[in-house]
């Protein structure tokens, strides 16, 4: 459905003299008209997120075959033989994506690179090339701060536990040691 429509749904028994309207918006995400982050706007307009008249499909179809080459196989574990499969080229033969690019559409497309862009974007987009990661998760900042490291006495650094409710004279709340020097 097209962004903004706007559809009208009538709650009630079909009985009742009344009834309420209820209006729905479906809107996409907003994305700013000019992005500042180039891998960004590339990745969202690999995933067709943005307008098709924002971009050329050859651009974006190279950058995406240079995602894959450079993702960790994990990021997409099926993409090569699938690729394999369905366009007959072997991805790890190529350095060059443009090189990659002009192969596909010489061999399945006579010659027609805005084709072979268009297809190949679309079998990403559609799921037909398997899951693929075009980046890792994001790692919250504070994940490696929180971290106690261990010292080359044994001991660990790092905040200090919280207080026990039970403490007793047996085992007195020490301090950690203080950082080497």
């Amino acid at each position: 459905r097209p962004a903004g429509l706007a559809e009208k749904y009538v709650s009630g028994s079909s009985s009742s003299s009344s009834s309420q309207q209820l209006e729905l918006l479906d809107s996409p995400g907003i994305i700013p008209a000019k992005q500042l982050d180039q891998l960004a706007a590339s990745r969202l307009a690999m995933c067709g997120d943005v307008g098709g008249a924002s971009y050329d499909d050859r651009l974006v179809a190279e950058s995406f075959v240079e995602t894959l080459q450079g993702v960790p196989s994990h990021y997409a574990p099926d993409a090569n033989a699938l690729i394999l499969k369905r366009y007959g080229l072997d991805l790890s033969e190529y350095t060059a994506p443009d090189d990659f690019m002009d192969d596909l559409a010489d061999s399945r497309f006579a010659g027609d690179i805005n084709v072979a862009s268009s297809v190949i974007l679309a079998d990403f987009r559609n799921g037909r090339l398997g899951k693929i990661a075009l980046e890792p998760p994001p790692i919250p900042k504070f994940a490696w701060d929180d971290k106690p490291k261990i010292l080359e006495s044994g001991t660990k650094e790092g905040p200090p536990s919280p207080p026990s409710s039970s403490s007793s004279p047996s085992s007195p709340q020490t301090p950690p040691p203080p950082p080497p020097p």
